[in-house]
């Protein structure tokens, strides 16, 4: 007999063998799969689409909570997710349930007659599916890799929100902070709202404000410095992430929506964002994984308890110096992996990186790491979303499913 969960099991079975589609940066199909689903996204009153090296995550949160709070009925699709699959997709600020995600993926696949959609085309028709069904105001859709062929581009925008750039995935998006932001500014469309967040690098900000002004957008929010309201609940980097967010709903004013501006501020100061120097008991889980993200954690560390150890791991292409900012400021380091195929050996992080201990299994790294500090010091979990979600999961009690985004083309 089958049980209530075996339909979910099915979903996610079905998705780790669409990795093997890789990831396509091209519209054509999302365009295709939209259209056979009888075009969803032309029942949202309002698109936000966030793109950025950093923060879109945090800023698409921020977003949520503000709305949320205005009484605005939201759909929110992000990613990676870091412990479970239905992370991804919120409605009304709460996650969707296994039944609706089950409903979604059949609703999609069964209407895929090319049968070649990528495990992330997937991904985002199901967020189109859902927010149609639970008839959302605004849809937030956080861009994947990119944003020129990213599948959430083919949804269009009302708002289009980048929080900066920073040099990641280069071997896609190139070696330049100029080519990086071009891509990344694609999502900004003639006529449309801008926005431009402070939380990348200042020569790709600059980068973005010419892509923005040459894609003839009908007006352009700049989020700088004197936008930011420290937030004393949150790290500092996330002061930015909390500006950007502001600056979009604002947006959403100006086309109408009625929002309560007032104590925005406030309320991102009272919003948890999962996996970002999130604190639960004496250990510290941040996604920081390129070095722009380590920069911004490492002026974090000096806030916490000491010692400070570290339970690192890198996936993907990434290298061990992409954390060197935070690893000069810790006491002590453990290099470990995630349990997905795309985990680096941390025998070679440890002697690519010149220091650290090396446990080859993330549950024992962080009993390790617990054992160096004591009771009374810091655990520090980063490096790579997959290890911090697989802790994650075991501290909560909420093992994670396995599942993986591909790797990038």
């Amino acid at each position: 007999m089958s049980g209530p969960g075996d339909g979910y099991d099915r979903v996610i079975r079905d998705l780790f063998g669409r990795r093997r589609f890789g990831a396509k940066l091209d519209l054509g199909r999302v365009h295709r799969g939209l259209a056979r689903l009888g075009s969803p996204q032309k029942h949202f009153p309002y698109v936000i689409q966030i793109g950025g090296t950093n923060g879109k995550g945090s800023t698409a949160r921020f977003v949520e909570a503000i709305l949320t709070c205005s009484g605005v009925r939201t759909g929110l699709f992000s990613s990676p997710h870091l412990s479970h699959f239905s992370e991804r997709f919120r409605v009304g600020a709460k996650e969707v349930s296994e039944s609706a995600i089950v409903d979604a993926h059949r609703a999609v696949t069964s209407s895929d007659s090319e049968g070649n959609l990528t495990f992330f085309e997937i991904c985002t028709l199901m967020g189109v599916r859902l927010f149609e069904k639970g008839q959302v105001a605004v849809a937030i859709f956080e861009v994947g890799l990119g944003g020129r062929g990213d599948a959430t581009t083919a949804i269009g925008n009302d708002i289009a929100v980048v929080t900066g750039v920073a040099r990641d995935h280069e071997n896609v998006l190139g070696t330049e902070l100029s080519q990086i932001a071009r891509e990344k500014a694609a999502i900004f469309r003639r006529g449309g709202l801008g926005v431009v967040g402070d939380s990348g690098r200042a020569e790709g900000k600059k980068w973005l404000l010419q892509y923005a002004n040459e894609a003839g957008l009908r007006k352009l929010s700049v989020v700088g410095n004197g936008d930011q309201t420290r937030l004393p609940s949150h790290p500092r980097y996330q002061d930015s992430n909390a500006a950007t967010a502001q600056a979009a709903v604002r947006m959403l004013a100006r086309l109408g929506l009625s929002i309560s501006p007032d104590n925005m501020t406030s309320i991102c100061a009272d919003t948890a964002i999962p996996g970002r120097f999130e604190k639960i008991g004496n250990v510290v889980l941040d996604s920081a994984h390129n070095l722009h993200g380590a920069e911004a954690l490492a002026d974090m560390v000096s806030s916490l308890t000491k010692p400070v150890a570290a339970v690192c791991g890198l996936s993907g292409r990434r290298e061990a110096k992409v954390l060197a900012p935070v690893l000069e400021v810790l006491d002590d380091v453990i290099w470990t992996r995630a349990a997905v195929d795309s985990a680096l050996p941390p025998e070679d992080l440890a002697r690519s990186a010149g220091k650290g201990d090396v446990v080859g299994c993330a549950r024992s790294a962080l009993a390790k790491a617990k054992e160096k500090v004591g009771a009374s010091g810091t655990v520090l979990v980063f490096g790579s979303l997959h290890l911090v979600g697989e802790i994650r999961g075991f501290l909560i009690g909420r093992d994670a499913d396995g599942l993986q985004d591909p790797p990038s083309v």
